[in-house]
């Protein structure tokens, strides 16, 4: 069931004569079929029933996150802060961040359009024990008027 369009006299595209008496939950199905929009693909392979995209309530949340275990860089232990108001400076995020150990590098990304910073940084620590304390003390903490998110930038999986 081939569709045929044609300009109409508006410019306005129009179905053939033949395929005025296909309805319109028949031409939905058959796009439906076919790769490209409205196209539904169940036969991803996702593990525990949670693909891509997918989100979780906050038990699985809870219980996915116990089985994650942070990971050292290269040189520390990073840490991800997310939910910064857009004019936080490195000034602000050290004077919180500092009093749980000695910051090793610090990195903000800021918009090059808007000159704002894009909402998250990341802080390296050298010890595990100053990144836990960070993450465990300033999670839900507030600044410049925002609930911050911290956690670990690097975890694995301590799933068998």
């Amino acid at each position: 069931m081939d569709i045929e369009l044609h300009a109409g006299p508006g410019g306005d595209f129009e179905m053939a004569d033949g395929d005025a008496n296909h309805s319109v939950e028949q031409m939905k199905d058959k796009a439906t079929h076919r790769k490209g929009r409205g196209f539904v693909d169940n036969s991803r392979n996702t593990r525990d029933g949670v693909g891509p995209g997918d989100r979780l309530d906050d038990d699985a949340a809870a219980t996915s996150q116990a089985r994650l275990q942070p990971v050292r860089s290269v040189e520390g232990y990073i840490i991800f802060i997310n939910n910064l108001h857009e004019e936080t400076t490195e000034e602000n995020i050290m004077d919180a961040f500092q009093e749980y150990g000695i910051i090793k590098n610090l990195h903000l990304n800021q918009d090059r359009r808007t000159g704002f910073i894009k909402g998250y940084a990341l802080i390296e620590y050298e010890s595990f024990r100053e990144a836990e304390d960070a993450v465990s003390k300033m999670n839900g903490k507030e600044m410049l008027g925002l609930p911050l998110h911290v956690t670990w930038a690097f975890v694995k999986s301590n799933k068998p």
